[in-house]
């Protein structure tokens, strides 16, 4: 070996490769494990955004409703002024 390779250290290849291969085992865990979290979160979320969906139908509904019974009223009202016009 020449002089730029003198403080390395050799390591058999088959112990390079069974460092590599855990550290790999590892890291695909903790993949996995974040994947799970991952895909809980985005359940959670996507059941939220259902809630708010249902939520803000109802709000529409109800504001429709009292739309339409002012409206109602507006048009009662005008009737009655009609009438006592006439």
């Amino acid at each position: 070996m020449d002089s730029s390779h003198r403080d390395h250290e050799i390591q058999k290849l088959q112990v390079v490769y069974d460092k590599h291969r855990e550290l790999i085992r590892n890291e695909t865990h903790g993949l996995r494990r974040r994947l799970k979290d991952l895909n809980f979160h985005v359940t959670e979320v996507q059941s939220t955004i259902d809630k708010v969906n249902k939520c803000k139908e109802e709000r529409f509904k109800e504001l429709e409703n009292f739309l339409e019974n002012c409206q109602a009223k507006i048009l009662t009202q005008q009737k009655l002024k009609n009438n006592n016009l006439i």
